[in-house]
């Protein structure tokens, strides 16, 4: 049997760069303090968690980036 989670496309677009915590701040220009306060409140850019790593897709940040973003997408 096939697991239904299987048959869901990607969220992103093939070739999405993702970037680490470090990069994501300085390309909105805050510190990687705000980008971990932002995660624990779930105010900020989508992020994804692969083990012990944060990772954030570069088009989550520039959704974030635009207005009217309406906040967090996923996490």
């Amino acid at each position: 049997m096939t697991n239904s989670d299987d048959l869901k496309p990607p969220r992103v677009a093939a070739g999405d760069r993702m970037l680490d915590s470090a990069a994501a701040a300085e390309f909105l220009g805050v510190t990687t303090t705000t980008m971990h306060n932002w995660r624990r409140q779930g105010t900020g850019p989508a992020h994804v968690r692969h083990g012990t790593y944060i990772r954030y897709y570069m088009s989550d940040l520039v959704q974030f980036v635009t207005p009217n973003h309406g906040g967090q997408t996923n996490g």
